[in-house]
């Protein structure tokens, strides 16, 4: 039975090793592809939480990814253009576009990643009522309900995110606004 067992063992090491190797292939091609080497040194304490979302993706950690990457992103934005600790993110984007740290498109994009992501993440409504990511379940008749709808937090529709796809979306992002492109 042991050795049974040590083959599982051994060949979910092997498969995990193998998929952590693809996700940092993965991070190191979108800091090439948007240059983030070029600002290695430039606002540390940020650059440590990209770094920080990064590890998390590479081990497996999406849902850490995005918390991180979020979390990234204020502190940037803190340091660049507003050092007051009791802003929001909402309008730390926006201060960001209104001072030409990002154009219109990233704006935006940050803006659903905010709305549909980094809200939806740690505070989720209810319990069990973010089963895929922006989609909320409205229930009809008992708390446990036996029908359910499923929207988005604005009406919209909208296409769902896995996790993987969170933190990439989360880490491409990131390599954006740390390059400002």
């Amino acid at each position: 039975m042991f050795e049974v067992e040590k083959e599982i063992f051994v060949k979910y090491n092997q498969d995990e090793l193998s998929s952590r190797w693809l996700r940092m292939k993965w991070v190191k091609e979108k800091e090439r592809e948007y240059r983030v080497d070029k600002y290695r040194g430039v606002f540390d304490d940020t650059r440590v939480l990209y770094q920080s979302s990064t590890i998390a993706y590479v081990y497996g950690s999406p849902l850490a990814t995005g918390l991180t990457v979020i979390s990234a992103v204020q502190a940037f934005f803190m340091q660049k253009i507003h050092p007051e600790k009791n802003k929001r993110l909402v309008e730390l984007i926006d201060l960001a576009y209104d001072n030409e740290i990002i154009n219109d498109e990233l704006k935006e994009e940050l803006h659903k990643y905010r709305k549909f992501v980094r809200n939806n993440l740690p505070h989720p409504i209810g319990v069990n009522t973010v089963t895929t990511l922006g989609f909320k379940v409205k229930y009809k008749g008992s708390a446990l309900g036996s029908s359910a709808s499923w929207t988005s937090p604005d009406g919209e529709p909208m296409h769902p995110l896995t996790w993987d796809e969170v933190a990439e979306v989360g880490i491409e992002y990131s390599c954006r606004w740390l390059t400002n492109t």
